[in-house]
């Protein structure tokens, strides 16, 4: 007797099943600031628990889920680069414009994104107590949500966070920021109807330092 296999057509020939494609996610780490507030100091090489501010950002980056890791180095881009870890998904590049503010290393940074890329996480790199799994409970939604005009943001207390995630829908308007020191708020204001909320158990998404 010949059991019958639903997968199999009427030669017994097997179909084959498509599976679910991965999305191309990668992560935008903001560093080429001037750390105004910090006087003459550059932040991202401060010491948070005995390793530069920065570091902690992208090794919490390295060991999460994300597909490819840009950091975009501005200031000091010399010394910045000598923290920056080798890793076969992370790469720098270089905003010389970053004196004109944030916007200017959004675009530089999407800018240089693989033509694969589904959506991007926008990162700061002065924001060193997030964990690998609170960058993998954003990047576990968005993989499995692949909405191009989904706009996720980590919350706690009722209070949007940061990094927040872009759809690849809004990229055109990331390339296209003014040059005016407000990164991507525009979008958020303009598209808030767009935004998902990822609820977080501690306050690191809120967390920047600035003194």
């Amino acid at each position: 007797m010949m059991i019958l296999d639903p997968d199999m057509d009427e030669k017994g020939i097997a179909d084959k099943k498509e599976e679910p494609t991965a999305q191309h996610l990668t992560a935008l780490v903001l560093a080429a600031g001037l750390s105004k507030r910090m006087g003459i100091i550059n932040k991202l090489l401060l010491l948070v628990d005995g390793e530069p501010m920065l570091q902690h950002v992208i090794h919490a980056l390295i060991a999460s889920t994300i597909d490819q890791i840009i950091v975009v180095l501005g200031h000091e881009a010399d010394q910045v680069q000598t923290i920056v870890p080798n890793h076969p998904k992370l790469s720098t590049i270089i905003n010389v414009d970053y004196r004109l503010g944030m916007s200017t290393s959004i675009k530089a940074g999407v800018s240089q994104l693989d033509p694969a890329t589904e959506g991007c996480l926008i990162c700061l790199g002065d924001m060193p107590y997030l964990s690998t799994s609170e960058y993998n409970q954003l990047l576990e939604y968005a993989s499995t949500n692949s909405d191009p005009g989904m706009i996720l943001r980590p919350r706690f207390e009722q209070m949007g966070g940061h990094p927040v995630f872009f759809g690849k829908a809004y990229f055109p308007f990331l390339k296209n920021l003014g040059d005016r020191d407000l990164g991507a708020q525009v979008i958020l204001r303009e598209h808030v109807n767009s935004i998902q909320y990822i609820e977080m158990t501690s306050d690191h998404c809120l967390l920047d330092i600035d003194q």
